[in-house]
């Protein structure tokens, strides 16, 4: 039996600093790593690395009930002949995209990148960078409803530090203030164009947009915590964000848009048939521009601010283009209603405003965006089930969800670039081909948006259950708001939940069925529905208490 103990360090100073040059230091660094390490027993340090592991894992639990019963395949095989049918599969893809996440993306790492931290190769697939169009991004989408938020930190520690790049590349390169990034980043938090010299599609080497986006993550940590020193800190890197996008902003026909401007990775003909990428104002920068100056506007309102750009960004917001529905009843594109070079394209940048956006929560535009995701069809990379999942979460249809599942749950053998036909690898790995963890990160989170939504201003639970989850519970999902939740279903119908919060404030929640609130000490509360019509259940609750409500 031998037991290895393995230090490694580094000679990385910062995104902004060189790296050292005296390789003595690194090895007296391990070498004095190592014998504190050593004298630590091995089934000591093996406990204390489950204790860390599952302080953070345990926080949640999901549960299907599923009656079939299964004979013992390896884990390709039973993915093959069961497919999402397999709910004990549908779990455990589930918790492995926390497991993901707690091993690749710790306070004081590196942000999980496009292979986490997983990587065989010298040189992977996109370099190991961190593209900033969806994937980064959505790495994290289960960080906060998942109750790991600590594991999103270094998303904003990197968010923080390309405000610092980006600041620089807005002045120099557009003459502009704020910062922003464009596609792709990377160690040194890069955030110029990406491309060689005079080299590059636009569709992917100008999107100047990711400033912005990966400024939601700022808010999003904000709004599940309710923590207002912690958006006093980060406020001054939102600004910057909105500087940008003011100044980015040009007036055309009585409007304000982009311009120029790309659709991420995506083309289209013109009417005279020629295949465009870079026209003007295309639905996703404006999108984004709406969702920054819209959580701008909330921070500075929560803190009490006080800034002349206040009220520019107020009448920015509102003077920003519509959203357009064309021709095929879609949500367009672009300004012009183009006919699309690939109408099944992986990407659906245009429904930001959906998901992971909230722009579009009713509607002509919530049914338009329905129709598009009809037009663009179930087939796709793997982390593009994964972003159809959220958007058909978010409008309500379990039934399409599970249709998805069916595409996500099939084994990709073959490791090569291609941008169709995604799925899983034996070992559970997201398929783009080749592997990206984004799909893994998506599916966990659009599981969770199956089973609660918190991004209007009150809690929808079971939003979009397929109906082959007949009974389940999962417990510790936080909200937003700064609470934490646990459900139990049964016949698709709720059955109890149970919540806690972090201060003292009311619970507004969507239900379709009678509910009874109980909390020790407190009067029982009943909220009754009439003919199963949805009422707004409105519960006042003290921080430190648990409230849990019955159903029937």
């Amino acid at each position: 039996e031998v037991f290895l103990y393995l230090s490694v360090a580094t000679s990385f100073n910062g995104f902004d600093q060189l790296p050292g040059k005296d390789y003595t230091i690194l090895t007296a660094k391990n070498e004095e790593i190592l014998a504190e390490a050593m004298k630590i027993p091995y089934e000591e340090l093996k406990e204390k690395h489950i204790q860390d592991y599952q302080k953070l894992y345990n926080r949640v639990e999901f549960r299907l009930e599923d009656s079939s019963k299964r004979e013992f395949l390896d884990t390709d095989e039973r993915i093959r002949e069961h497919g999402p049918n397999d709910l004990e599969m549908a779990m455990l893809l589930f918790h492995y995209g926390r497991y993901l996440m707690i091993s690749s993306s710790r306070p004081g790492t590196q942000p999980a990148n496009l292979q986490g931290i997983w990587n065989h190769h010298l040189r992977a697939p996109w370099s190991s960078n961190y593209t900033l169009n969806i994937n980064t991004e959505m790495n994290y989408w289960p960080a906060e409803i998942t109750n790991l938020a600590e594991c999103h930190l270094p998303l904003l520690q990197m968010v923080k530090e390309l405000s610092v790049t980006g600041n620089k590349v807005v002045h120099e390169r557009y003459g502009m203030n704020g910062w922003t990034a464009h596609h792709n980043t990377d160690l040194w938090r890069q955030a110029d164009p990406v491309g060689g010299e005079r080299h590059g599609d636009p569709i992917w080497a100008f999107w100047p947009m990711s400033g912005p986006w990966l400024s939601r993550h700022l808010w999003e940590h904000y709004q599940y915590s309710g923590d207002q020193n912690y958006l006093a800190e980060v406020l001054p890197v939102l600004k910057g964000s909105v500087q940008f996008c003011l100044e980015w902003l040009i007036e055309d026909d009585g409007y304000l848009i982009t311009s120029p401007s790309t659709s991420p990775e995506h083309l289209f003909y013109t009417a005279d048939g020629k295949i465009g990428s870079v026209t003007k104002a295309a639905t996703m920068d404006l999108q984004i521009i709406w969702d920054v100056f819209t959580n701008y506007l909330e921070a500075v309102a929560i803190l009490g601010s006080e800034d002349p750009l206040i009220e520019q960004v107020r009448q920015a917001k509102e003077r920003l283009h519509p959203l357009q529905i064309g021709k095929y009843g879609q949500l367009q594109e672009w300004l012009n209603d183009y006919e699309d070079a690939e109408p099944h394209h992986r990407h659906v940048s245009h429904l930001y405003g959906v998901f992971p956006g909230t722009q579009i929560t009713d509607g002509p535009h919530l049914e338009a965006v329905r129709q598009t995701l009809n037009r663009r069809g179930d087939a796709g990379t793997g982390w593009s089930l994964g972003w159809k999942m959220c958007l058909w979460a978010r409008l309500k249809d379990g039934e399409r969800v599970q249709a998805l599942l069916h595409q996500l749950f099939r084994i990709v053998t073959e490791n090569n670039e291609v941008f169709e036909g995604g799925g899983l690898y034996p070992n559970l790995f997201g398929a783009h081909p080749p592997f990206q963890i984004d799909g893994n990160f998506s599916y966990t989170a659009g599981v969770a948006e199956m089973l609660i939504q918190s991004h209007q201003d009150y809690i929808d639970v079971l939003p979009a259950l397929p109906s082959t989850w007949v009974k389940g519970s999962i417990t510790g999902l936080r909200i937003r708001g700064g609470f934490q939740v646990s459900l139990i279903w049964d016949r698709m119908q709720m059955v109890q939940l149970e919540v806690q919060t972090l201060k003292d404030q009311h619970l507004k929640l969507k239900s379709s069925q009678s509910v009874f609130v109980r909390s020790e000490g407190e009067a029982t509360q009943e909220i009754e529905s009439v003919n199963g019509l949805v009422v707004l259940v409105v519960v006042e609750m003290k921080a430190g208490q648990t409230y849990v409500l019955s159903y029937r």
